[in-house]
């Protein structure tokens, strides 16, 4: 089994969301984080001019979607390669994706360990 995190726009949720039930991922969960990347947060104009020069500053994260789907080994390519081609625009900011080895999986209602918990 693999987690696949993936942190995307925000304005590409709903988007992803419909991706992943299209490839029938039975569950994920999503959580609102900030986080900064090589764009080094957002630009704002600064409230100082110098003359005809004006300053800005830069707020340190930038608002986005994380999304955490626990999947069988065979499904990681497939759901990836979905993620990508929903939120890719092809500018900074598009996100990041980590898939990362889950060693076990327990549903606590059922006692059901691996594969067999995710179903």
């Amino acid at each position: 089994m693999k987690e696949i995190v993936a942190i995307v726009r925000r304005n590409k949720l709903l988007d992803t969301e419909a991706g992943l039930i299209e490839l029938r991922t039975l569950g994920f969960t999503t959580i609102s984080v900030e986080g900064r990347g090589k764009q080094r947060g957002n630009e704002l104009p600064s409230s100082r001019s110098y003359g005809e020069v004006r300053t800005s500053r830069t707020l340190g994260f930038v608002p986005k979607i994380m999304l955490s789907i626990v999947v069988d080994d065979a499904d990681v390519e497939k759901i990836v390669s979905k993620i990508i081609s929903i939120n890719h625009t092809g500018k900074s900011g598009d996100g990041k994706i980590f898939v990362c080895p889950v060693d076990e999986s327990l549903r606590v209602r059922t006692g059901e360990n691996g594969v067999a918990s995710l179903l």
